[in-house]
């Protein structure tokens, strides 16, 4: 059974999901409830049915650790402290990066580093990762790279280690550039 949501209150989640207020993407579950009432994942659930027809976005929620959390099979508990964010639903081309403020050799470094992190499950030195780096792109630009991704989260810094960070196992589809799937 369908139930009708009003566009004010489809409107008002959009901008709650797209406006960026915080340093990281998304917003809380219990702001949405606060913001929508108490039917705000059935808002939610119609807004995704319009962003993946029309727009070709998907809405998710994750987890503190950044696990993907199933809408409809969940404890309603957890979507308060989840995170619920708003994803492009195909891979995005060169240009889509570039629009988005990505610089090649941003990209470029990011690939390397995510596919030698994913070659030794995830998880690799930074002195190993910066060695290989080092001999395709300039030092300098290295290190300020590694600090935007570690910042964005899509990298995370633990001890020595880098890892594969929370956005990027959320984003990008791991099989997909292996080119298993």
């Amino acid at each position: 059974m369908s139930v009708k949501i009003p566009l004010n209150k489809l409107k008002k989640a959009a901008r709650l999901l797209l406006y960026k207020s915080h340093t990281k993407p998304g917003i809380k579950g219990w702001e949405l409830r606060s913001q929508l009432g108490e039917n705000y994942l059935e808002v939610i659930s119609a807004l995704n049915r319009f962003f993946k027809d029309y727009l070709g976005l998907k809405i998710i929620a994750v987890d503190a650790n950044g696990n993907k959390i199933d809408l409809d099979n969940c404890d309603k508990e957890d979507l308060k402290k989840a995170t619920f964010m708003v994803l492009i639903n195909q891979p995005l081309t060169l240009r889509d990066f570039k629009t988005a403020g990505w610089r090649i050799n941003e990209i470029a470094v990011f690939s390397v580093t995510l596919l030698y992190l994913l070659s030794h499950n995830g998880k690799a030195r930074i002195s190993d990762i910066r060695n290989i780096l080092r001999s395709k792109f300039p030092r300098v630009r290295i290190s300020y790279i590694l600090e935007k991704l570690i910042r964005m989260g899509y990298l995370e810094e633990k001890d020595d280690f880098l890892v594969i960070g929370w956005r990027s196992r959320i984003e990008i589809d791991f099989d997909k550039l292996l080119g298993a799937g």
